[in-house]
């Protein structure tokens, strides 16, 4: 068991403080009402669409953060959550961008650096490290957590929370501020977690002021709709994914072919079955 008087927060590295990247207008007002939202209802969601730098946004209120003296109601961690291992890797990377946003990365075969006042993670990680035998199992906690696609996987977060809460009150800790990032804030128990949702510009504003590019969407063929099936969470459950589109890999080939062929594209396929299906359609 980690415990805090295992590490040493001090400043950063160089001793002085973390520099925070320059963020446009709609960005600088989306950190300002999220962190006045945050201060409010504690734990918040901030939506916006794809493309609009939520995740710049992030960087910029971890930063912050972590510049503020430690009081003895905090300890000193912050963290930037995610829902696949993968991500870990994508949310490291922007981190390392100019201005670097000096971090540590909480996965296995990776050695974990708690001296660091900021920490990315998988949430599956967290609950294997942390939570076992419906216990918190570190004195390790976080005075704010950034979780991205919070729409997904919501119950590992709130799973996470419940017994991160706990022991944050058995340290004597204030109760953590959540920050959740979406494009898309539909998920059964949203409001179970988060107290307020702020709104970012909408994607028609970005095309309009030129961050994001104008498009055109056409519908193909529809699989068996009938057929989907939601979990307790609210989403689709995968199984019933690949049977709605079961057989229809063909179908989609042709629709890309009609209305996309020559362009660059990306497809997505619920198993992978069918995205090979579809491949070996295209030979």
């Amino acid at each position: 068991m980690t415990s805090v008087a295992d590490v040493n927060l001090g400043r950063p590295a160089n001793g002085g403080s973390i520099l925070l990247p320059s963020l446009y207008d709609h960005q600088g007002d989306m950190r300002d009402s999220a962190r006045e939202a945050i201060s409010r209802f504690r734990r918040v969601i901030l939506t916006a669409p794809p493309g609009t730098g939520k995740t710049r946004v992030a960087k910029w209120i971890l930063g912050a953060a972590a510049n503020k003296e430690v009081t003895n109601k905090q300890s000193g961690h912050v963290l930037f959550a995610v829902h696949r291992r993968g991500l870990v890797s994508n949310a490291s990377n922007s981190f390392g961008e100019d201005p670097e946003l000096e971090h540590g990365i909480v996965m296995s075969g990776v050695k974990p650096t708690w001296g660091n006042r900021v920490h990315v993670a998988s949430i599956d990680t967290l609950l294997s490290w942390f939570v076992k035998n419906n216990d918190y199992d570190t004195s390790i906690t976080f005075d704010l957590i950034i979780f991205d696609e919070t729409h997904s996987h919501l119950s590992k977060l709130q799973k996470f929370l419940k017994y991160h809460d706990a022991m944050r009150a058995e340290l004597g800790k204030a109760k953590t501020f959540v920050l959740g990032l979406t494009a898309t804030p539909q998920a059964k128990g949203l409001s179970k977690t988060y107290g307020q949702i702020v709104l970012g510009p909408s994607t028609q504003w970005l095309i309009d002021n030129n961050f994001l590019a104008p498009f055109r969407y056409f519908q193909g063929k529809k699989g068996r709709l009938d057929l989907l099936k939601k979990s307790s969470t609210g989403n689709f459950t995968a199984s019933s994914e690949a049977a709605a589109f079961d057989g229809y890999s063909g179908d989609m080939v042709r629709d890309w072919k009609k209305f996309a062929e020559g362009r660059p594209t990306v497809g997505f396929f619920p198993v992978r079955a069918q995205a090979q299906e579809a491949a070996s359609i295209l030979k």
